[in-house]
């Protein structure tokens, strides 16, 4: 796995470190170390200006191997148990049905909201939820898909007067003709919003020892998944709580693998949550 900090910019300088200096809050030369409030840089997981994946870190690497066979545009539709031991798992591919059987064990590694979903298509769940023609269970488990956790985020995007964001870059030419270092600047090609700006720790928190809301100062005005990006130069801001106390639960919706997952997040449902939001958005 690759890591790297980000370099320091004129627009960082402008918008980011220098101006929350200014306003009084510290910096901090690690978000993840002692000090996690402030203002500055962010760490990348990016190698060779792109950005370093998990399969690009672990899995590519490994293809080579004899031992291992990997199915791209397949889905897991059930683990298929015997009695209570799981042997083996189904799957869809091409509109074709596929079974693998395990010698020794199933890893299900598919995320909070897939995992959760597909142990509840294989029985393993709560029985009251599963229960009778639908899903027999194998396993009554009720903690399966709940405790879900994340964090609510607001974004906001500005115009800017100056051609001084990464907008430039963005250029099909350009980007070809300097791919490595426009891949290693701008979060849209590769990096994942390299080169945003984090304060730690809203006013709700002042002495707290870890960070209890964020700030992350992206150079581009860019849609939040990166898929579409703005014709012009500008900025944007995300905002949000770190610790919200909110928990929600996701699984199946019917028997079929092919429906989409229920997931319920419960944003705000906790009142510490809407109260360490007002400091920052305010």
């Amino acid at each position: 796995m690759h890591d790297q900090r980000q370099p320091r910019k004129p627009a960082e300088i402008r918008f980011g470190s220098r101006p929350g200096r200014q306003a009084g809050y510290p910096l901090t030369a690690d978000m993840n170390g002692f000090q996690q409030e402030g203002f500055g840089r962010m760490d990348m997981t990016v190698g060779e200006g792109r950005r370093c994946s998990a399969a690009n870190a672990y899995l590519r690497p490994a293809m080579r191997r004899s031992n291992l066979a990997v199915r791209t545009h397949a889905l897991v539709t059930r683990v298929l148990f015997e009695g209570r031991r799981a042997v083996g798992v189904s799957y869809q591919r091409g509109g074709q049905d596929s079974v693998v059987r395990a010698r020794r064990e199933v890893i299900i590694s598919a995320g909070p909201i897939n995992s959760p979903q597909l142990l509840k298509l294989s029985g393993v769940g709560p029985q009251a939820e599963l229960g009778g023609p639908r899903i027999p269970v194998i396993h009554d488990l009720p903690g399966v898909g709940e405790n879900l956790q994340d964090h609510l985020e607001f974004y906001f995007q500005v115009a800017s007067l100056e051609p001084v964001t990464l907008y430039k870059h963005m250029n099909p030419l350009r980007k070809a003709a300097h791919r490595r270092p426009v891949a290693a600047d701008a979060g849209w090609t590769g990096s994942d919003q390299s080169t945003s700006r984090r304060v730690g720790s809203s006013a709700a928190a002042p002495a707290s020892a870890t960070r209890t809301s964020s700030i992350n100062f992206l150079p581009m005005a860019v849609s939040y998944d990166g898929s579409s990006l703005a014709q012009e130069h500008g900025f944007q801001a995300h905002v949000g709580p770190m610790r919200s106390k909110a928990r929600g639960g996701c699984g199946s919706q019917s028997p079929n693998a092919q429906d989409k997952p229920r997931i319920l997040f419960n944003y705000l449902s906790q009142a510490m949550t809407g109260s360490r939001c007002v400091p920052v958005c305010a």
